[in-house]
C-alpha cells in the first residue's frame, strides 16, 4: 500500500497560531509559530478532529519511588530551533497479539531508520562477588516506548562527598545530577556503578536497547562514575528532558561528571551528532546557554530541518506491524507588517514532528521566520519594551489577523528580546 496525504483547505482558526521576537546574533526575528494536529489510518492523512492546543510548557510524567521524571510533552513556543525534532511515543506491540521474547521497532523519517530492540523483562542473576548474569528475557505482547524502560538510572550508593557538593536547585536535592545518576537518561535502569550485593540480584534491566550497544554481564557494572562516556546510548523515540546530558550544557550547566571527548580510541557519540562541542566539555567559560538547548528530541533523533512531505514508516508498534504515511503538504501562508511596512523575504523552518502512535496522531509545528529592519532592531538594543513592540507588529496567517492573544501574554511582557 502507497502512502498517501491531502491538502484540505480549512479555516486559518485552524492553525493554532504563536508570534513573538527573538534575539538571534546579529539580528532580530519575527517567528510566526503554526500548529497543525493529522490523523492517519491506512496510509491516508486527514485533519484531527481535535486539533491539539500549542503547549507553553513542558508536561512531565514521575512515578513512586523513582527520582525525576519522564516528559510527555515538549514545549511548542520555542521561537527558535536549528534542527527539526521529531519525537514517537507509543508501544511496541507483538505481531498479531502473539507473545514474543524479543523484537525490532523501527522509525523511518524520509529514509532516516532508527531501530530499537525490545526485550521481556530481565534480571541481574547474583550468586556471589564477581558472579552474574542476566536471566532469558520474559514473552510480552507489549512494550512501552519509554525513557523508564530504556538504559539508565541512578545508582544509590554513589553520593556527592558532602553537603557544600550536592547539586541543589531551590534548596533541594537534584538526584538527576548526582555522581551515582547516568546523565543521559537518570529515569532508566540497568546503570549500576558500584557491585553492592543488596542491589544487584534482581536487578532489573532494560527492555529497549540500542541494538549496536547490548548491555552484557562483562560490561554491566560501571565501575568509575566519571566513565559514565562509555556506556550505550539510552534506545528511545521520546522527548528529551532538560537535565539530560548533553542539553543541561546547551543550557550552560553540566552533569557531575563530564564525559571524555575521545575514549578507547572512539569520539563521544554526541560530539559526532553536533549537540556539543570539545570545548563546552574542557572550558566552563564555553558552558553557556545557546541554541542547541531548544531541540528536545532524543540525540539521534534531532535531524537537519526536514521538508515536510517525507514518508513516515513505524514497525512494530500495532499489530499489522508496520504504519506508512507521508507528511501533509499543506503550509500555513503567514504575512507580516512592522510599522505598516512589509516584511519580506520569510523563511519557514518545522520545528517539530511529534507522532503519537497509540493514538495514529501526530502534529507538525513550522517556525515561519522574518528579518525584522535594522532602525527596529536598534530600538530593541536600546531597551525598547515588548509590550510597546508588539503593537507595531501586524501578523496574518492565512487571511487571519493575529490578536494580542498570539502572542506572549502580559507576565512576560517586560523580559527581554
Amino acid at each position: 500500500m502507497q502512502p498517501s496525504s491531502t491538502t484540505p483547505q480549512t479555516p486559518a482558526s485552524r492553525w493554532q497560531c504563536h508570534a513573538t521576537f527573538a534575539a538571534v546574533d546579529p539580528s532580530i526575528l519575527l517567528s510566526v509559530l503554526t500548529k497543525r494536529t493529522y490523523a492517519w489510518s491506512q496510509g491516508r492523512v486527514v485533519p484531527a478532529d481535535e486539533q491539539k492546543p500549542l503547549a507553553f510548557d513542558t508536561e512531565e510524567e514521575k512515578r513512586d519511588g523513582k527520582y525525576g521524571g519522564v516528559i510527555t510533552q515538549g514545549c511548542d513556543v520555542w521561537p527558535i530551533k536549528t534542527a527539526t525534532d521529531v519525537v514517537v511515543t507509543g508501544k511496541a506491540r507483538s505481531r498479531a497479539g502473539q507473545p514474543t521474547t524479543s523484537m525490532s521497532v523501527g522509525v523511518s523519517v524520509g529514509g532516516r531508520v532508527k531501530r530499537i530492540q525490545v526485550l521481556g523483562s530481565r534480571y541481574v542473576q547474583y550468586a556471589g562477588k564477581g558472579s552474574l548474569r542476566f536471566s532469558s528475557p520474559e514473552p510480552f505482547t507489549e512494550v512501552d516506548l519509554s525513557w523508564w524502560n530504556a538504559y539508565g538510572g541512578i545508582d544509590p550508593m554513589v553520593l556527592p562527598r558532602g553537603l557544600e557538593d550536592t547539586p541543589t536547585y531551590a534548596g533541594r536535592p537534584v538526584p538527576e545530577l548526582f555522581p551515582g545518576a547516568y546523565p543521559r537518561n537518570p529515569v532508566g535502569t540497568g546503570y549500576l556503578v558500584q557491585e553492592t550485593p543488596e542491589l544487584l540480584d534482581g536487578f532489573m534491566l532494560p527492555q529497549l536497547e540500542d541494538p549496536r550497544q547490548p548491555l552484557t554481564a562483562e560490561t554491566f557494572l560501571v565501575k568509575d562514575p566519571k566513565q559514565w562516556g562509555r556506556r550505550p546510548q539510552p534506545a528511545g523515540f521520546g522527548w528529551w528532558h532538560t537535565l539530560w546530558f548533553p542539553r543541561i550544557v546547551n543550557l550552560g550547566g553540566k552533569p557531575y561528571h563530564l564525559p571524555s571527548a575521545m575514549d578507547r580510541g572512539e569520539q563521544l557519540r554526541e560530539l559526532v551528532f553536533g549537540l556539543v562541542t570539545e570545548d563546552q566539555l574542557t572550558k566552563k567559560e564555553a558552558r553557556t546557554p545557546n541554541l542547541r538547548f531548544l531541540n528536545e528530541a532524543a540525540p539521534d533523533m534531532i535531524l537537519p530541518f526536514l521538508n515536510g512531505d517525507e514518508v513516515i514508516r513505524l514497525e512494530g508498534m500495532s499489530a499489522s506491524s508496520e504504519e506508512v504515511f507521508r507528511l501533509p503538504t499543506e503550509r500555513p501562508t503567514v504575512a507580516a507588517r512592522l510599522d505598516a511596512q512589509p516584511l519580506g523575504n520569510p523563511v519557514t523552518c518545522l520545528h517539530t514532528l511529534a507522532i503519537d502512535a497509540e493514538k495514529r496522531e501526530f502534529y507538525l509545528l513550522w517556525s515561519t521566520r522574518f528579518v525584522v529592519p535594522a532602525s527596529f532592531a536598534g530600538e530593541i538594543a536600546e531597551g525598547l519594551p515588548f509590550h510597546e513592540a508588539v503593537p507595531r507588529a501586524k501578523v496574518i496567517v492565512d487571511g487571519m489577523t493575529l490578536e494580542s492573544q498570539h502572542w506572549p501574554q502580559p507576565k512576560d511582557e517586560e523580559e527581554p528580546i
